[in-house]
């Protein structure tokens, strides 16, 4: 029995960005994450929290002790499905007690209604921490 090419891309399509497999370990609904590396305590937060997707969403990340980078990159990717490059760039905002960084960005839609998305933090010469969460349609 032969089965369609249409049929085996449209499932790959509509299932992969539904995969069950990882989980959220942050609820921006609830307030900002915190996670610790390196002796460092890095808090992510957005607005709105939780983030919609196709809105205009600022992206904050505070770390403490703070560090000297002046940028720190976000990769926002779907946990078991490619939603194509969503780079993000967070630029220092201030010298304070910690370092505090934020840019704005939008995450788009998973054409099957999947919502849990995941963001890679990479923080020069510190290390790299992800979080990953849900998002509001």
């Amino acid at each position: 029995m032969k089965v369609s090419a249409v049929f085996i891309i449209t499932f790959m399509l509509t299932s992969g960005c539904g995969m069950k497999s990882p989980v959220p370990d942050c609820d921006l609904s609830r307030g900002p994450c915190v996670k610790d590396i390196s002796g460092y305590r890095i808090v992510f937060y957005t607005e709105p929290a939780p983030p919609a997707t196709l809105k205009d969403t600022v992206f904050r990340l505070e770390i403490t002790p703070p560090v000297e980078a002046d940028m720190v990159v976000l990769e926002l990717s779907m946990p078991g499905m490619y939603m194509g490059e969503n780079r993000i760039i967070l630029k220092r905002s201030g010298k304070r007690r910690s370092a505090l960084y934020k840019a704005e960005g939008i995450i788009v839609r998973c054409p099957s209604g999947a919502t849990l998305w995941q963001a890679d933090f990479r923080i020069p010469d510190t290390g790299e921490v992800s979080f990953r969460f849900h998002v509001v349609y």
